[in-house]
């Protein structure tokens, strides 16, 4: 009897220990999971020569859209001359020109033929075949040749040295950008080279003492309202998002009938990481190296399920602070190490 009845609490007291394990890991706020935003870099990681923060994984900041690929650059082949290419032979004129090759020969031929039949055209009397006649129809004959001569000189001339350069001007035009510059698109509808952007300083805002102390006054500020289960105080510390992430926890709690409290906060150490302003705030991601006590009770009973009521542990963080121009510091971001 004492066997069976041994074996089923044994079970149950292990059930309860693997319900309440999780709360162990999620005990203190932001434990669990890094959340919140920062600005325009909330998807960037912060890094320092020893730690490196994780990616936010939860935040009312939508991600960046991909941004379209460039279009590779092709050069464009240097121009040719048609029929220029390796194996391709220059066409003569009579085959770019077949109409005033066929005209030319014809008069050519009908001339040809005058001379070798004696026909001499019209006088200038009017009696077909007289001498001065045949002089003058010679003579015009002559001019006619010649200038079918002078117009072939000229088309040939013309073929053979191309198209008329464009007038050179004061302004020069760069077409295509080298091989290795950066494409960009250009707001007249070309493509320009442009040099990359200079970095952005991850220190741009230079942090006073005021500030520092501000960062450990909402660090103890917060633990201790957490632990009041204090919303309202909770506010004077938190933006509205990371308000709203804290207050699904500590439903989440009551719900269960536990209540999570961390005390005799110590800020070990602080470093600035980023800070940097934009849109009219300022915003500042310190590592902070803290020491406290962290412990889960079951509110019913106050006995402790998870943590250590006794001694103190050390947590090191990445959190983020942002004000408003002529505001005060608020908690925005919180990133596990």
């Amino acid at each position: 009897m004492f066997g069976r009845f041994g074996s089923r609490a044994v079970a149950a007291l292990l059930a309860v220990s693997m319900a309440l394990a999780p709360l162990a890991a999620d005990a203190r706020p932001g434990r669990s999971s890094s959340s919140g935003s920062r600005g325009s870099r909330t998807y960037t990681t912060p890094a320092t020569p020893s730690v490196t923060g994780q990616p936010i994984q939860r935040s009312i900041t939508p991600p960046p859209a991909a941004a379209p690929a460039a279009p590779a650059y092709q050069p464009r082949p240097a121009f040719q001359q048609p029929f220029a290419q390796p194996g391709f032979s220059q066409p003569s004129f009579t085959q770019r020109h077949p109409f005033l090759s066929g005209m030319m020969g014809g008069f050519l031929g009908a001339s040809l033929y005058n001379s070798l039949f004696g026909h001499h055209g019209y006088g200038v009397g009017g009696d077909y075949g007289s001498g001065s006649g045949g002089a003058f129809g010679g003579f015009m004959r002559l001019l006619i040749m010649l200038g079918i001569a002078y117009l072939i000189y000229r088309l040939v001339r013309m073929a053979i040295s191309g198209p008329r350069a464009a007038p050179a001007s004061g302004m020069t035009y760069e077409l295509y950008p080298p091989q290795d510059a950066p494409y960009q698109a250009s707001p007249f509808g070309g493509s320009a080279s442009v040099p990359p952007p200079p970095p952005v300083p991850a220190i741009g805002v230079q942090m006073q003492g005021q500030d520092l102390s501000a960062f450990e006054q909402i660090l103890t500020g917060v633990m201790d309202s957490w632990s009041k289960g204090d919303l309202t105080a909770l506010r004077r510390h938190l933006t509205p998002e990371m308000l709203s992430y804290y207050g699904e926890e500590m439903t989440e709690n009551q719900s269960r009938g536990i209540r999570n409290l961390v005390a005799d906060v110590q800020l070990v150490k602080g470093d600035v990481v980023e800070s940097w302003h934009e849109d009219g705030r300022t915003y500042c991601t310190a590592l902070l190296r803290w020491r406290a006590r962290d412990w889960t009770v079951d509110e019913n009973t106050g006995r402790v399920v998870s943590g250590d009521d006794r001694h103190a542990e050390e947590v090191q963080e990445l959190w983020t602070f942002v004000r408003a121009d002529g505001g005060r510091w608020l908690l925005s971001a919180i990133q596990q190490v």
